[in-house]
């Protein structure tokens, strides 16, 4: 039986929408797709940023870590140097009248001295100069003067010096000051990168 005119008409519209469907099922998996493959490059993007800040976040905190322990290390070592000299210090204060006088004795003859210079001391040493170092036991330093030789007539100050431990030799044009803590001073500017090798080493 012949189609009618209405009949063609409507299998074209219902094959027009057919077709126009298909092409929008299609154009609409392809936009999804298109959006998907976006979405999911933009997401490996975050997490790829997302790594390398964390990596640079770790990296910035163990460069902080290590820089807090070295100088924490640093300070310990420090420390220690420190009390090391400060025993040194205790052992000079508590030297016996022998080791005193020849203390004395070494470092001003490793002092290349004129002769006539004047020892001060603290009050709470002068004493114990006098009876070391003088026979009659006062500013006269003769025993002293004997055991450096060459003429010398070394003196004491009647003043006394403002230090707790060894002496200051005053000349006629400056003053060298042979404190115990000064001498650790110097010795310790000497020898501390030494020192540090032997307490630290390994």
């Amino acid at each position: 039986m012949a189609q009618t005119i209405y009949e063609k008409i409507e299998n074209k519209g219902r094959n027009d929408a057919l077709e126009i469907k298909k092409n929008g099922e299609e154009k609409a998996e392809r936009l999804k797709n298109e959006v998907l493959e976006k979405t999911e490059k933009v997401i490996h993007k975050m997490v790829d940023n997302a790594k390398e800040e964390a990596k640079e976040t770790l990296k910035t905190k163990y460069t902080e870590f290590a820089q807090m322990s070295n100088q924490s290390t640093l300070k310990n070592r420090k420390e220690i140097i420190k009390m090391t000299f400060e025993k040194a210090f205790e052992r000079m204060s508590d030297f016996s009248d022998d080791e005193l006088f020849e203390y004395v004795v070494k470092l001003l003859k490793n002092s290349q001295i004129a002769g006539n210079e004047v020892i001060k001391v603290s009050s709470s040493s002068r004493q114990r100069y006098q009876k070391l170092f003088s026979k009659k036991n006062n500013n006269e330093l003769d025993i002293l003067n004997k055991e450096l030789g060459d003429n010398c007539s070394l003196k004491m100050s009647n003043e006394d010096a403002l230090i707790d431990g060894g002496f200051i030799l005053e000349s006629e044009y400056f003053d060298i000051d042979y404190s115990y803590r000064i001498v650790l001073k110097d010795l310790m500017s000497e020898v501390e990168t030494e020192l540090a090798k032997i307490l630290f080493e390994g």
